[in-house]
């Protein structure tokens, strides 16, 4: 938790911005941290329940589609359906697995498909990884983190990270 505490010193949400959060421990923690009012998209089950407790999270949207128990998120092509119009401020994500070489990787296709589209719907991409997430492969690659903006680690140990050309937060 770390990681995310200073995150939130860094004060990079702002008052109404449009925010995708998607699941991950670290992630529901930040939902107790927002202080300011904002927007708030999801398709975690965890978050919104979260969330809707908050009274600075102005309003909270779960987007529809197939729930995935092992996940507790919701997938398919009815959440991407429901993501097709909308243009955030900021996503924040949580990361499953970075490779050594920056991949990004989901748990299934339909968690890579949704990540994919919410990438490319911000204006801002924020990629949360903890050390134990770090230098780890899982099943479907969906992105990079050169296609992200600010990269949020406590790992200090990455090879090159500098050369991705994220803004990079490494936190003892």
């Amino acid at each position: 938790m770390t990681t995310i505490k200073y995150f939130w010193q860094q004060k990079l949400i702002n008052n109404n911005d449009i925010l995708f959060i998607n699941s991950g421990i670290t992630n529901e923690y930040l939902i107790s941290l927002i202080n300011k009012p904002v927007y708030l998209f999801t398709n975690s089950i965890e978050i919104f329940k979260q969330a809707i407790n908050n009274k600075n999270i102005l309003d909270t949207i779960l987007i529809g589609g197939r729930y995935l128990a092992e996940s507790k998120v919701l997938v398919g092509r009815h959440s991407l359906a429901n993501l097709e119009n909308v243009k955030f401020s900021k996503c924040i994500l949580d990361i499953n697995n970075i490779s050594n070489t920056y991949d990004l990787y989901a748990k299934n296709e339909e968690e890579a498909q949704l990540k994919q589209k919410v990438l490319s719907a911000f204006n801002t991409k924020i990629i949360i990884a903890e050390n134990d997430n770090i230098n780890t492969i899982g099943f479907i690659k969906y992105a990079n983190l050169k296609e992200c903006d600010i990269f949020i680690t406590n790992n200090k140990s990455l090879p090159n990270i500098n050369k991705t050309g994220n803004s990079i937060i490494v936190i003892n």
